[in-house]
Order: structure tokens, then C-alpha cells, then sequence
């Protein structure tokens, strides 16, 4: 969503499809490629204070490279697209994230 939302309260939920595309890449020490995957995606939630809930739902696809910095620990970089189902923009947002994946 292109807006920000806030509230006292909090509700989020996700449902994913997540694929194997290639494992075992390679690399050097200091940079191991372990996996390309991707994702398929469903997120429902919203932030609100009172009694007014208006749950935002999006859906999306993603590429997930798993890497492996000085062999020490593992890092993913995601880069996907997410799109609204109820706003009235319907224009997809692109998204790059750098983190864990439990």
C-alpha cells in the first residue's frame, strides 16, 4: 500500500508458496551462493486504534537469494512485487529486502 498506517493495535497475517530454483551456486569464501528460490504471496492485515478494523489484503511474487557472507551466516536478499486487491490503485509495488528467513 502507498499509505502508511498507524494504530494501538495490530493484526497481520501472510501465506506463502515458497520454490526452489537452483541450490549450491557457489562462490567464493567470502561470498557463498547457496540458493536462488522464489515465492508466491498472500498478506492480510491492518493498523488500527478503536473499533474500526478495515483489513488491507495484497498478493505478490518474489525472488529469494539465500547468501552465505565469510561462511559465518545467512542472509536473503528479497526482490518482489506486491499488489493491492482492495485499493483503488491497482498498480504493483516493487520491494528489496535484506534479512532472515525463519
Amino acid at each position: 500500500y502507498p499509505e502508511d498506517y498507524s494504530g494501538e493495535n495490530l493484526a497481520l497475517s501472510s501465506l506463502e508458496y515458497r520454490f526452489l530454483l537452483s541450490k549450491r551456486m557457489g562462490g567464493s569464501p567470502s561470498l557463498y551462493i547457496d540458493r536462488l528460490g522464489g515465492a508466491l504471496f498472500f498478506d492480510i492485515g491492518d493498523a488500527w486504534s478503536g473499533d474500526e478494523v478495515k483489513l488491507k489484503k495484497d498478493w505478490g511474487v518474489e525472488f529469494r537469494l539465500k547468501i552465505l557472507p565469510f561462511c559465518r551466516y545467512s542472509l536473503i536478499l528479497r526482490l518482489g512485487i506486491a499488489w493491492p486487491l482492495d485499493y483503488k490503485d491497482k498498480e504493483g509495488r516493487v520491494f528489496f529486502n535484506i534479512g532472515g528467513i525463519f
